[in-house]
């Protein structure tokens, strides 16, 4: 059958938006090609980035978030959408 992906609020936290894929993958046999498995890596590159964020104040967070990691949370988004 065709995998199904997790329905997520977008008001949620994205660490449980991402929990619902990580035991979605873990279930899979072709874990590679997976719909799942491709949103985990997406939400991945998210944590990854707010991760390295370098800022001083919350304005540079706020523009380092928006420059960095806005881009990578829209892709996520148009992927679940899509």
């Amino acid at each position: 059958g065709q995998e199904q992906l997790p329905k997520a609020t977008f008001g949620s936290c994205l660490i449980h938006i991402r929990r619902p894929f990580i035991e979605l993958v873990k279930g899979l046999t072709l874990k590679n090609n997976a719909q799942a498995t491709q949103a985990v890596k997406l939400l991945s590159r998210v944590f990854h980035k707010e991760k390295n964020l370098r800022y001083k104040t919350p304005a540079e967070k706020k523009a380092q978030r928006r420059k960095l990691v806005k881009p990578l949370l829209d892709a996520f988004y148009r992927f679940i959408e899509g």
